[in-house]
């Protein structure tokens, strides 16, 4: 099932479906992860609780498929890669080639 996504320019990447959030920083490579059914205000983090390791793992790798056409390098296929930035240019230049 394709997930919902979105990224902050310079600031994290975001995939969603259902009830669950997951968040990615790629500046430091911080993760989140939120249960939207019971905390829809994403008030707790779940990424830290090895009760969730499994889901956190599950949805990386959603990020790591969502990210990997990306200009930008934010993965090599395998694991996400930190230190770099979004650039919204790079996305409407893809963009553009696509529809040309």
């Amino acid at each position: 099932m394709p997930a919902n996504r979105y990224w902050v320019p310079g600031k994290n990447c975001g995939i969603f479906f259902g009830r669950i959030k997951y968040i990615w920083r790629p500046l430091d490579g911080t993760e989140q992860l939120f249960d939207l059914e019971v905390d829809p205000g994403e008030i707790h983090d779940l990424s830290p609780d090895p009760d969730w390791g499994k889901t956190l793992a599950k949805w990386r790798k959603r990020m790591i498929n969502e990210l990997r056409e990306r200009p930008e390098g934010f993965t090599d296929g395998i694991k996400l890669l930190t230190g770099r930035q979004y650039d919204p240019a790079m996305h409407f230049i893809e963009e553009y080639k696509t529809t040309q």
